[in-house]
């Protein structure tokens, strides 16, 4: 369990430490709204961004949340579980093991395939969108959802099951039913993040901006 956590942190830097990270998140993700927002007491970070550790953690998960990536939740788990269990079976079985009859490893395997349910990467790709250098976008990008990939891959193989929320029944219809709401609202969000990243005046777009993050954040029903 410790070199399953030590391994997928190794992963989970080794992205967040890339040198066009911090622009692509500033640039692709709604962290520059939400400061704006009077969401608490406190401000979004803790003095200008430079680095990923000025920012605090619930904007950080929260803004990841807006642009359906929930990339905190599972980036690295993936890599971790293939490194691990690459030429031994014995692991594997061991992983499987624990999901079944180990208390803390079943929450939060739970907790991951309930967020990898609202993750999107089809609608991520269109924040991508927004960088401003699309060519080291979609390096990062790609690094987002090939660990994606490995990540969803890994889980349904530790669950044991084909789907996400197989055993989850009333929470996939639940989503079912908001998806589709989800999905319109950040299409909106896209498109008005756009104008305002060349209108920064535009105090119209910067409300239907905060609209529609509070409106993801009520679907979703999750905010970091």
């Amino acid at each position: 369990m410790q070199a399953l956590s030590d391994v997928s942190f190794k992963y989970y830097r080794e992205l967040i430490t890339h040198p066009d990270f911090i622009d692509y998140f500033l640039q692709t993700s709604p962290i520059q709204e939400i400061a704006t927002l009077n969401l608490g007491s406190r401000p979004a970070s803790r003095k200008t961004l430079a680095r990923i550790q000025d920012l605090r953690a619930i904007p950080w998960v929260f803004s990841w949340m807006q642009n359906r990536l929930m990339l905190p939740a599972w980036y690295g788990f993936g890599s971790a579980v293939e490194t691990l269990c690459e030429g031994s079976p014995e692991t594997l079985a061991a992983l499987r093991g624990h999901a079944q009859n180990n208390p803390f490893f079943q929450a939060m395997l739970s907790n991951m395939e309930q967020v990898m349910a609202k993750t999107d990467i089809t609608l991520a790709e269109n924040y991508a969108g927004l960088s401003e250098s699309p060519e080291k976008a979609k390096v990062i990008f790609g690094m987002i959802k090939e660990e994606y990939r490995r990540s969803r891959k890994a889980l349904l193989d530790l669950l044991q099951t084909e789907e996400l929320l197989r055993d989850n029944r009333s929470l996939a219809r639940s989503l079912a039913l908001r998806i589709p709401y989800l999905n319109a609202l950040n299409g909106l969000q896209v498109a008005m993040l756009k104008r305002l990243r060349k209108e920064p005046d535009n105090p119209h777009a910067l409300l239907m901006v905060h609209l529609t993050i509070n409106g993801v954040a009520q679907g979703l029903r999750n905010t970091g």
